[in-house]
């Protein structure tokens, strides 16, 4: 009896063993399974453009959904290479065309496949390339500082060639340039500029382009009221009739919104000489540099001399 219960549990000992290495060895190999996974992802459609210009015309967005399914850790790594679905037109005849789309053309690894895929076909619109040569616009924004006017505006150089599908270059007539702002300048500038390019157009060769923005001094013109004339070179006693002068200027616009204030800048009768009496005499205008009389009124005045002893102006 006691021989046969040492057997019964050596026995059960060794089962018991036996089942957990099986378990261990199930378990570990599930460990060791790589876990499967699946997600969308847009994958752009790119067209060989060589020759010919290609417009996805659908789907919009210009690219494929799809979905894939393989180990996650292969999947993740798909974010580190991005797709892309090529669209091989050489054999495509010019206009509007439908292509299938061919699945085996997206290079995925080996272990993930593809579950779903949308749209199953492409339109395109297929065209020849050309080229063309076009002026280039300037596009200021701005104004300068508040004395000051833009003069001449010039591009280096002044025109361009481009490339692009022949409905839209045979459209051009003109290529702009990326706006340069000339808010508050007092000086004239020159700068490297880009062109503002329409979709799809290109530059047939590169190129750099500079515009040169001069910027001058406004000549305005300017109406001054009630100014004094004065008397000069008299010893004696005047009054000057009518005693002010009004005037019309020209000039740079600081000098004409400064004239007044300027040391160069007087209205007088000269008295100089005069004996008491009544006089009919023209005010000597003098005015500083860069600044012309249009228009005085009156021109004529009259000036009355008095005696040493009495009261003048």
């Amino acid at each position: 009896m006691i021989f046969f219960n040492s057997v019964s549990r050596r026995k059960r000992f060794f089962t018991g063993m036996v089942m957990l290495t099986v378990i261990g060895i199930v378990g570990l190999i599930l460990l060791q399974r790589p876990v499967i996974d699946e997600t969308d992802v847009f994958i752009p459609i790119k067209g060989d453009t060589t020759s010919r210009s290609v417009t996805v015309i659908t789907p919009r967005s210009t690219g494929l959904d799809v979905r894939l399914r393989g180990p996650a850790e292969a999947i993740a790594d798909l974010s580190q290479k991005p797709l892309q679905y090529q669209l091989r037109i050489a054999e495509v005849k010019s206009g509007v065309q439908t292509i299938s789309v061919d699945s085996s053309k997206i290079k995925l690894p080996a272990d993930v496949s593809i579950v779903h895929i949308h749209p199953r076909t492409i339109a395109v619109r297929i065209e020849r390339l050309i080229e063309k040569t076009l002026s280039v616009e300037t596009v200021l924004t701005g104004t300068p500082a508040s004395s000051f006017a833009v003069g001449n505006t010039v591009i280096f150089p002044d025109s361009v060639r481009v490339r692009g599908s022949e409905s839209v270059v045979s459209a051009l007539t003109r290529i702009r340039m990326k706006p340069v702002d000339i808010s508050g300048i007092s000086k004239s500038l020159r700068q490297r500029i880009a062109l503002d390019l329409p979709d799809g157009i290109k530059l047939a060769k590169p190129e750099q382009f500079v515009v040169e923005v001069t910027v001058k001094e406004k000549i305005v013109v300017k109406r001054i009221d009630n100014i004094v004339i004065q008397g000069h070179g008299g010893s004696k006693p005047y009054q000057i009739s009518p005693p002010t002068i009004e005037m019309t200027v020209k000039g740079l616009a600081r000098a004409i919104n400064n004239l007044t204030a300027d040391p160069d800048f007087d209205v007088y009768v000269d008295l100089e000489g005069l004996d008491p009496g009544v006089y009919v005499r023209r005010a000597v205008i003098m005015l500083p540099l860069n600044t012309t009389l249009v228009k005085a009124t009156p021109e004529i005045f009259t000036v009355h001399i008095g005696s040493p002893n009495e009261n003048g102006g």
